[in-house]
């Protein structure tokens, strides 16, 4: 199951194309980044990014770009829920 860091950690990977600088700017180690990009794959049973051998950056497949929107979505509602009165 995958809960708002994994969203958050998965938006951050879609901006920067790049697990190290997504790390940086989230302030936690790559290794986490990874773990938890590979854990909501698998909890969606989706690829949601495309990793190869001597990809200069990582690229969205047509699944994380239709499951950025969502995403998105997802984050702006959690925030929204954690600014209620």
């Amino acid at each position: 199951m995958y809960n708002s860091t994994d969203i958050g950690i998965f938006i951050m990977v879609a901006r920067t194309l790049n697990i190290s600088q997504a790390a940086q700017r989230l302030n936690i180690s790559q290794s986490t980044v990874s773990k938890r990009l590979k854990e909501l794959e698998e909890s969606l049973h989706l690829t949601l990014v495309e990793r190869g051998q001597g990809m200069k950056a990582l690229r969205l497949t047509m699944a994380g770009e239709n499951f950025l929107s969502i995403a998105n979505e997802m984050q702006r509602l959690w925030e929204q829920a954690q600014h209620m009165e």
